[in-house]
């Protein structure tokens, strides 16, 4: 099982909204934008755990609230092993997976993976690869997709992007717009100037 569901933090720019919804995640969300200084990261925080709450609902999955964190500090439920999720914000775009295998995901506006980012993160095949791509458009939605991939690869294993910068590399030119890699199943696509990804483990580790 792997359900994808999307939403933005709009709503929340009305105050009212924004508390009514606040009185219903988490103690554990609620330490999280509670501890956030931006109003515009405590909105996407808020949102996260609202399409979650969601998600779950309509999958008939109870969510009592209760987080606990794994070895490389990934949030997974604390009172449900069978199943998995990850969440991911960028801009005013938020992006909730859920899934009976391990999984992350990333959501990022394209516009924001610039040369710097792709030469500090990407392996150099990585690189000539995007180099080698003649439209400047379709390279930079390549970018986005590679940094899309790498984050949602580190996030579904826990460890993190560092962990993946040099051994994991994805074919971001596919029609079909998904692959297999590591005994991980990704998929990517665009939408209104984003990126979206997600890796779900396919194979016991």
């Amino acid at each position: 099982m792997i359900k994808i569901y999307t939403s933005t933090i709009d709503y929340l720019d009305d105050g009212e909204k924004f508390a009514e919804k606040y009185s219903t995640v988490s103690e554990y969300r609620k330490k999280k934008i509670d501890a956030i200084k931006s109003e515009q990261e405590r909105k996407r925080s808020l949102a996260a755990e609202c399409l979650l709450m969601e998600a779950f609902a309509e999958n008939g999955i109870v969510y009592d609230g209760q987080i606990k964190v794994g070895p490389h500090g990934k949030p997974m439920l604390a009172n449900n092993s069978s199943i998995f999720y990850n969440l991911s914000h960028s801009g005013n775009q938020i992006l909730c997976v859920i899934s009976d295998s391990e999984v992350g995901c990333d959501v990022e506006r394209i516009e924001r993976v610039n040369d710097k980012i792709a030469e500090r993160f990407f392996s150099g095949e990585e690189k000539k690869t995007i180099e080698a791509i003649e439209n400047e458009e379709m390279k930079k939605i390549a970018r986005a997709r590679l940094w899309c991939l790498k984050e949602s690869f580190g996030k579904m294993t826990g460890e993190g992007l560092g962990a993946v910068i040099d051994k994991i590399q994805f074919d971001v030119q596919r029609k079909d717009r998904s692959g297999n890699l590591e005994g991980a199943k990704y998929h990517y696509w665009e939408m209104d100037g984003y990126c979206y990804a997600y890796c779900v483990r396919t194979t016991n580790t």
